[in-house]
């Protein structure tokens, strides 16, 4: 999830596959893909750089998960058989 600020100053976190595209008229307009539209404080780049980084992260988190079983087990490889890793939610004091 991303964290937007809404023109009042109130933050709500947006899952981004729902982002449609981003527009700047002249305040940043987020359109979901169910044709919604939320007005944002952030820039366009901005928020587009928050779900770079928010793919990033996904991406960064599922790499290091393949490798944890293999550097346990002593091996050079990633563990190649299917487990499923159930991840700690985050506190309510992390998503600020």
């Amino acid at each position: 999830m991303i964290r937007l600020t809404r023109l009042n100053g109130s933050h709500l976190w947006m899952n981004p596959d729902l982002i449609a595209s981003v527009e700047q008229r002249p305040d940043t307009t987020v359109t979901l893909v169910d044709g919604r539209h939320l007005v944002v404080q952030e820039s366009p780049a901005e928020v587009a750089t928050e779900m770079v980084q928010f793919r990033a992260s996904i991406l960064a988190l599922a790499d290091e998960l393949l490798r944890r079983p293999a550097e346990q087990e002593g091996d050079a490889e990633p563990a190649t058989e299917n487990k499923v890793y159930l991840l700690p939610r985050p506190s309510d004091a992390e998503q600020g």
